[in-house]
């Protein structure tokens, strides 16, 4: 099975459904989605490096934050991301938390070679599904244009 991820129209905002073998993977392809809304992802370098760490105890909060993640590094430094390495998602059974790490490579914006597409105003719950099973992970996740 290949991990892949496509879009669904929706009013006013894009759906994208990932699918993954395991649910970091998904989380990865929903990134690189996310990137390609945004520009053309085969443009990016891997210049700069950016490690992210958050935590919750709901999965699904922690992919919607961590997803928000990206838009605030585009907001804020301007970086878009050609690759993101995700580790194992921990779980601490002490704290009833998940915790996700992840290393990203990227560069910052440069009009000259990244042909702005679509800006992503917010990634939101609606319609959000985390689908885990033995064999592979599915996320439909929609942004907010």
């Amino acid at each position: 099975m290949s991990n892949f991820y496509e879009f669904h129209d929706h009013t006013a905002d894009i759906q994208v459904h990932a699918v993954g073998e395991t649910l970091e993977q998904t989380i990865r392809e929903v990134v690189l989605a996310m990137m390609n809304v945004m520009t053309s992802s085969e443009n990016i370098r891997s210049e700069v490096t950016r490690e992210t760490t958050l935590s919750s105890s709901d999965i699904e909060i922690l992919i919607v934050n961590y997803l928000t993640e990206y838009l605030y590094y585009f907001d804020a430094e301007r970086l878009l991301f050609a690759d993101v390495s995700i580790s194992p998602i921990k779980f601490n059974e002490k704290s009833g938390e998940y915790t996700l790490s992840s290393v990203s490579y990227g560069e910052k914006f440069d009009p000259q070679r990244h042909e702005m597409k679509t800006e992503i105003k917010a990634v939101t719950y609606s319609f959000l599904e985390v689908i885990q099973k033995k064999e592979k992970s599915e996320i439909w996740i929609v942004f907010d244009l």
